[in-house]
């Protein structure tokens, strides 16, 4: 499973689909507008595709969107996907950011709404790691600072691939449970967007209980205005004809300058 299809040129796609080239995968990218669009990201061995083309041709599809897009997007998903493709949703759902969702019930798991939405099988994984951190994160399996990710989704070799998959990436892949479960990596949790090591990811995936997913959806609302507003900054500067690398450097300025 070499061909990776990404629906979703944002910072995060975008850097994803220069990783994954990086370490050999014939990457396929698509927005919601024409190819030529993304010539700063389809360069070397990374191509620009419709969208519909992108997904029917991938064996792994990542989906980097966010979710008032993927309303959309999930019936191209559901219709045009390959029956043995597995499915990786990157995203979160912020409701400052996205609105209200089709057939949405706030007590199910983001990425548990899109898998109704697609009609298939999916998993959650990438989505609690910044895209900085999928930049320069990366590190050979014997470093002991190497980041954990978790996957979350069905057991079986799907899951396998994409274990082996993130281990390529320079991360240890850490079991996430069912797809029911991934709220304990959405935003809100002690484990999203901290870069943390596997075995303290472990131990926060096991110790939660059931209830804290409440807990973790109001956490959830702190993320709200500061992603609404990154995600208006991002549109801006893609307005303004800015690269990729250009918005990464703007929006890593932006990051510094919050934290500060």
């Amino acid at each position: 499973m070499n061909k990776v299809g990404i629906i979703g040129a944002g910072i995060l796609g975008g850097t994803l689909a220069r990783r994954l080239a990086h370490f050999g995968y014939q990457v396929t990218i698509a927005n919601s507008r024409a190819p030529e669009t993304l010539s700063d990201i389809a360069t070397g061995e990374i191509k620009a595709g419709w969208m519909s083309n992108v997904v029917q041709g991938s064996e792994i599809l990542f989906l980097s969107l966010p979710y008032a897009a993927l309303a959309d997007v999930s019936a191209t998903v559901r219709d045009n996907a390959a029956e043995q493709a597995i499915i990786v949703d990157t995203g979160n759902f912020y409701p400052g950011r996205d609105g209200d969702l089709p057939s949405w019930s706030d007590e199910d798991p983001d990425t548990l709404w899109l898998s109704r939405q697609i009609q298939r099988p999916i998993y959650k994984a990438l989505n609690n790691i910044t895209y900085l951190g999928l930049r320069d994160g990366g590190l050979s399996p014997d470093d002991p600072a190497r980041i954990g990710l978790p996957i979350a989704g069905s057991q079986g070799p799907s899951k396998n691939r994409l274990f082996h998959l993130v281990n390529e990436l320079g991360f240890d892949p850490v079991d996430g449970g069912t797809l029911e479960q991934s709220w304990r990596q959405q935003p809100g949790s002690p484990i999203y967007a901290t870069d943390l090591p596997a075995a303290d990811i472990r131990r926060f995936l096991d110790k939660v209980p059931a209830e804290d997913a409440k807990v973790y959806r109001e956490n959830r609302k702190k993320f709200d205005d500061v992603t609404a507003s990154g995600y208006q900054l991002i549109r801006s500067l893609r307005e303004q004809g800015l690269g990729l690398d250009e918005i990464i450097e703007r929006m890593a300025e932006e990051t510094e300058r919050a934290v500060s």
